[in-house]
């Protein structure tokens, strides 16, 4: 049989680096070994081991569903697109009040926007009727349709980063 004092000693030796890491002290330590069955009487059958529960499955979420009508355009407000058309590249600056900027290579223009859901027209001076395209966006990326079914692909590009 292990002494009393062997005994605590060989509790605090194995028992103190951890207990005492979470605030125990060295009597806190000794009292609940003291309360402890004796470590010399045989042990008694170990609770049968059961598996652990499966951890979740982690949910995949799907993709985002892409915008359409006023809610791809409330994306596209005070933001720039860049974008490349038949006759170039292009960029474009909308702003909230009713306000459009575009640039390509034949300058500069400043028109006025129009949400017409699920279309969004656009008119400029130098224009006689308006233009009016459908926005879709799927995440920083996007596409206006026209009325010929005419496809312009985009870029976004929060807030103004050229300066229009």
């Amino acid at each position: 049989m292990i002494q009393p004092i062997r005994f605590a000693m060989i509790i605090l030796m194995v028992a103190w680096p951890l207990a005492h890491s979470q605030g125990a002290s060295a009597r806190t330590i000794l009292a609940q070994a003291s309360s402890s069955p004796d470590p010399t009487a045989p042990a008694e059958a170990a609770p049968p081991v059961t598996a652990a529960p499966a951890p979740a499955t982690p949910e995949v979420s799907s993709p985002p569903r892409p915008l359409t009508g006023g809610e791809a355009w409330n994306a596209l407000l005070g933001n720039t697109i860049s974008g490349t058309t038949s006759d170039g590249p292009y960029t474009e600056f909308f702003k909230p009040d009713g306000t459009v900027v575009h640039v390509d290579r034949d300058g500069k223009d400043t028109g006025h926007w129009a949400l017409k859901e699920p279309s969004v027209c656009f008119t400029y001076p130098d224009d006689d009727e308006e233009d009016c395209r459908k926005p879709r966006v799927e995440g920083t990326h996007g596409a206006f349709l026209d009325g010929d079914g005419s496809s312009y692909r985009f870029d976004i590009l929060p807030g103004n980063p050229k300066h229009l």
